[in-house]
């Protein structure tokens, strides 16, 4: 995906739009998705990222509870990053988001949903331990593979 040829891109974008039939995925989504385009990037969060440079992303669609783009490399699931949304280049909003699902669409290029939550420092302050709050959690047996919804 070179940076520097947008109408490939949003040909990639617009093709994956037409690969979803909503007779399949109707009733699989808590919340309504709605198509986006813009610039991005992630900045790692994680203690063991040894690359701490920022991922350039665009844009695909966004939900109440996550974002779904793509970008060049592969995102390990369960990674967690802030999202960056860019406006001439500049930061205008952020998120915390972990990666919840990364396919590839073509050579060197990932169609990856994010998933938004809260952060690490934040649980602290309001008295949770972040490391045991995923012991908790819910068996990921809810959550819908890409190849059943896209």
């Amino acid at each position: 995906m070179p940076p520097n040829d947008p109408r490939a891109l949003l040909a990639v974008l617009a093709q994956l739009e037409n690969i979803r039939d909503p007779s399949r995925i109707a009733g699989l989504r808590q919340f309504a998705r709605y198509i986006v385009r813009g610039d991005a990037e992630l900045h790692p969060l994680g203690q063991g990222e040894i690359n701490r440079a920022p991922i350039a992303i665009q844009l695909r669609d966004v939900s109440w509870t996550g974002i779904g783009f793509i970008c060049n490399q592969r995102l390990n699931n369960n990674a967690l990053f802030r999202l960056h949304m860019l406006n001439h280049g500049h930061s205008v909003g952020q998120q915390s988001m972990m990666v919840r699902h990364c396919r590839e669409i073509r050579d060197n290029l990932y169609l990856v949903g994010g998933q938004f939550c809260i952060e690490a420092g934040m649980l602290s302050l309001l008295g949770l331990n972040p490391g045991a709050l995923s012991q908790g959690d819910a068996a990921t047996e809810h959550f819908v593979p890409p190849s059943e919804v896209a």
